[in-house]
């Protein structure tokens, strides 16, 4: 008799734990692989974009404060040499290359910011959905 009533115990027993692990599979495991195997591979992707973007956005302000210090060196330059005619001239084109480099510069950085910002938003977008969905 006692045989029998453990015997029943372990079985219903058995059937509580089989019932857990079943559970547990559904409510957890599950949508936490459906996770890491979509929505993580996304945003981990999207994140490497927007980390590439701000190297980019980074080099472009590098690059424009290289050309405007240039710039602000060739005009010191250009004011000491203006007494020769000739070194006049020279500076004169090299005055307008690096105006022309600075302008460049400030198009590529407009770029630059406007691509980060576009990527952030995605990023933003998609890091919102997580905790609305998970």
């Amino acid at each position: 008799s006692t045989l029998i009533t453990v015997g029943e115990y372990q079985k219903r027993l058995g059937g509580a734990e089989r019932e857990l692990l079943q559970t547990s599979a559904a409510t957890f495991l599950t949508p936490l692989r459906n996770f890491l195997e979509g929505d993580w591979r996304t945003i981990s992707k999207e994140r490497r974009l927007m980390e590439n973007r701000r190297l980019d956005l980074d080099i472009c302000k590098a690059r424009l404060k290289k050309a405007k210090q240039a710039e602000a060196k060739a005009a010191a330059a250009t004011a000491f040499q203006e007494t020769r005619p000739r070194n006049c001239v020279l500076s004169a084109s090299a005055s307008a290359l690096l105006s022309e480099e600075v302008d460049k510069a400030e198009h590529d950085l407009r770029v630059a910011q406007t691509e980060f910002d576009r990527q952030a938003e995605v990023t933003r977008l998609l890091l919102e959905g997580i905790s609305s969905t998970h």
